[in-house]
Parts: structure tokens; C-alpha cells; sequence
């Protein structure tokens, strides 16, 4: 993991942004977070989720780290929190992203582990800066080569219909190996923060409150959760802006949604020294 201090941010996007953007992106407001923690220097991978399911068959279920909200499965049998595509080879080598995870499953690996998910004003401050970056390696777009795993010349390869950026090779088709891309890793030192796999947060989704600035947390009564970051599928500078915002149901599975982990100081630890803008 990396540390992030205490910090005031520009989270969301103003009002009057001339790129393409979502309304529920603003207002742009300053957002301060009160207290430091670690984040994910990369996602979760798959060897780390197999952990995770071993560790349920060995207690005979997952009870103990389930949300409480958390639905049966539609048979009524409780949910096993295997990914949807774990057999499929191009997409669980160890060191590639665990995807197909819904909310429930990223919640409870968390909850195993010892750590939870990041909230998304933790998950934006840690790609952002308080520089108000557009991106995590800046504000360029194209992203400069080498900066992550996006829809590309790879992917048209073996997609022949599927849009892409032009003239960008990242040379892996789907997903790639956490922590390739050291040209995107945002100033926190966490890398694959745009593209690679959507990544679940905390929060409950609803339109950005401007009153919220201090540790913000989602809308209350949603029922969607928050994705961030982009995808390998992803070839518009939307999806990959650092304050970009889409939400799925918690049930929501797909081959290019994973997630990363974060965690607060733990009572006894001490402030680490290192990080920073």
C-alpha cells in the first residue's frame, strides 16, 4: 500500500468544464480529509482473491465478513463470492486484476483482510493531488505512451470492431499485470488509477453534495455503488478523468470491474513520514 496524508483537494469537475462530462461530476468543491490512510498501490489481483476463496471453503462460508445487506443468491443458497469468468485463462493469471467481482464480494474480501474500500473522495485525492490534475500522470490527453491499459491497437487486434485511441499500443489486449504502467502511477504512488478495470469504492452513488467537504461519504439512501477509474475497454478521455463517477447495483459483474483496497491507521501505528503531493 501507499500513504496518503491529511489533505484539502478540488474534488468533481466545475459546472463550466468545456471537456465532455457528466453533470453529476459537479460541483467541483474543496474537499478536505481529515485524517491520512493507505490505499492500494495497485489492484487486487487474482492470486490475492484465490486466497480469499480458499479461506471461505476452509470455514465452510463467507458469513463472517458478508455485508449485512448483502441478498442470497436467487436460489436462496448463500453467495459463494466466486468472480463470474474465473475460468476463463485470459483473464485469471495470477498477476492480473481480479475482475468479475460485484460490490458484495469486493466488500467481503475487504472485510477479510483486514482493510475495506476506499471511499471515492479517498480514491480521487489518491489519483488527483491537490494539484487538480485531470489525469493521473497530468493533463495531457492522448495519454503519453506507457501511461495504462486502455482501448488500443492490442484490443482492435483481436476486437476488430471495438473503438480505440489511435496510435496507442499498450500491447495487452484485456487486462494486464497490476502495476505495468509506472508512466500513469498518480503522485501517491498507486498505479493502474486510469484504465486496466473499473474499480468499486465505498460509496453509495448520488449527485456530489456541495455542503460535503469534509470526509465526504456517498448519498444515504442509494442503492448504487461508485466505479472509478476506467477500463481496458475505455477510449474516451471521460472514463479515465480523475473525477469521472459511474455507479452499477452491488450485483453488477463484468470482465473489466475489479477493485483496490485501502485502510486507516490501526490503534499504536504512527503517522508514516513519507508521502505527500
Amino acid at each position: 500500500m501507499v500513504w496518503i496524508p491529511v489533505g484539502t483537494f478540488l474534488m468533481g469537475t466545475p459546472e463550466d468544464f468545456d471537456w465532455d462530462h457528466d453533470p453529476d461530476e459537479c460541483p467541483q468543491r474543496e474537499v478536505t480529509l481529515t485524517q491520512g490512510y493507505w490505499i492500494g498501490r495497485h489492484e487486487v489481483t487474482n492470486a490475492e482473491y484465490a486466497e480469499f476463496l480458499a479461506a471461505i471453503e476452509e470455514a465452510g462460508g463467507a458469513a463472517a465478513w458478508t455485508h449485512p445487506e448483502q441478498p442470497p443468491e436467487a436460489d436462496g443458497q448463500p453467495k459463494s463470492h466466486v468472480p463470474e469468468f474465473w475460468d476463463d485463462e485470459n483473464l485469471t493469471r495470477p498477476d492480473l486484476p481480479v475482475v468479475g467481482v460485484d460490490w458484495w464480494d469486493a466488500y467481503a474480501y475487504a472485510k477479510w483482510a483486514g482493510v475495506r474500500l476506499p471511499t471515492e473522495a479517498e480514491w480521487e485525492y489518491a489519483a488527483r493531488s491537490d494539484d487538480g490534475r485531470l489525469f493521473p500522470w497530468g493533463d495531457a490527453w492522448p495519454p503519453p505512451a506507457g501511461a495504462g491499459n486502455f482501448a488500443d491497437a492490442s484490443l482492435h487486434a483481436v476486437e476488430p470492431t471495438a473503438m480505440m485511441i489511435a496510435d496507442y499500443d499498450d500491447g495487452h489486449p484485456r487486462t494486464a499485470p497490476v502495476g505495468s504502467f509506472p508512466a500513469g502511477e498518480a503522485w501517491s504512488g498507486a498505479r493502474d488509477m486510469a484504465g486496466n478495470v473499473w474499480e468499486w469504492v465505498y460509496d453509495r452513488y448520488g449527485p456530489h453534495d456541495p455542503e460535503a467537504t469534509v470526509d465526504p461519504r456517498g448519498h444515504p439512501d442509494a442503492y448504487g455503488r461508485t466505479i472509478k477509474g476506467g477500463s481496458w475497454r475505455g477510449y474516451e478521455s471521460a472514463d479515465f478523468r480523475t473525477a469521472f463517477r459511474d455507479n452499477y447495483d452491488p450485483e453488477y459483474r463484468s470482465d473489466d470491474l475489479g477493485f483496490r483496497v485501502a485502510r486507516s491507521l490501526r490503534e499504536g501505528e504512527t503517522w508514516p513520514t513519507q508521502g505527500g503531493p
